[in-house]
């Protein structure tokens, strides 16, 4: 689900995390993070900014290195 401003698209997420008891929102990070923060404002769900690794550094383990940090995070 993509996340944008209108009052409609928010209303939309904030009733979905409510009735379907939502914890955990995994967002990418390039879209930003005024939404993220307004959910975690508005509901009990924690936002999970992920690196989707489709830019940055192409080092020999820049892939593993994006993995390992996507998994801290989730685990934390």
């Amino acid at each position: 689900m993509f996340w944008r401003d209108s009052a409609g698209e928010v209303a939309d997420i904030l009733s979905v995390i409510e009735t379907e008891d939502v914890r955990v929102i995994l967002a990418e990070e390039l879209y930003g993070r005024d939404m993220g923060e307004m959910m975690e404002k508005e509901t009990d769900v924690r936002v999970v900014y992920l690196d989707t690794m489709t830019r940055g550094e192409y080092d020999a383990d820049s892939y593993l290195d994006g993995m390992r940090s996507n998994l801290e995070l989730l685990i934390q």
